[in-house]
């Protein structure tokens, strides 16, 4: 899954987003303008619901889109599927 992000000043952002945590789900890394951000991010769950997963923080050194790519790594054991569901991406500001 990809996404073209506006960041609107350059500096440093927390960046998380908003998962749908599911029986079929898979394991997700993001990249942002093709750099690894964070740590992989196992979306099984065994009842569905919705979580926001910290991904780190991340220095911009220009504002403008970025790409935001959420890539498909491997599956939790218990999972029967591979697929994702991400809701949201949230940028806060740290300076």
């Amino acid at each position: 899954m990809e996404y073209t992000v506006n960041v609107p000043t350059a500096g440093t952002y927390t960046v998380s987003a908003r998962v749908k945590k599911h029986p079929d789900r898979g394991t997700s890394q993001l990249y942002i303008d093709g750099a690894v951000q964070g740590n992989p991010v196992d979306q099984y769950q065994s009842v569905e619901g919705y979580s926001v997963v910290g991904l780190g923080n991340v220095t911009f050194s220009s504002a403008g889109n970025k790409q935001f790519k959420f890539q498909i790594t491997g599956k939790d054991p218990s999972s029967g599927n591979y697929t994702l569901a991400n809701d949201k991406i949230m940028l806060t500001r740290v300076n």
